[in-house]
């Protein structure tokens, strides 16, 4: 699942945050208020560091299968809810 990194733009208060792409937080968890979290652009990681004899296409390929792997989980979990009008 993706990660991002917010800020509120009252309070100053920053944390990472990992949900779907379509998802966007609105409102900080420090100081409540509404509609104050500005997502703060970030640089694409991942959790694993190549060793040197690893190629950057076997690291890519592993990162999209790890994500592939997330994204059907979430299908999965978000297939079983059921949701009221």
């Amino acid at each position: 699942m993706p990660r991002y990194m917010y800020r509120c733009s009252d309070c100053d208060f920053s944390f990472k945050a990992a949900h779907s792409i379509g998802d966007k937080l609105t409102d900080c968890p420090t100081c409540n208020t509404v509609d104050t979290l500005i997502r703060v652009p970030t640089s694409f990681t991942t959790d694993k560091e190549p060793d040197a004899v690893d190629r950057v296409g076997s690291v890519v390929r592993s990162s999209i299968e790890e994500f592939r792997e997330e994204l059907v989980k979430e299908k999965q979990q978000l297939s079983t809810q059921e949701y009221k009008e």
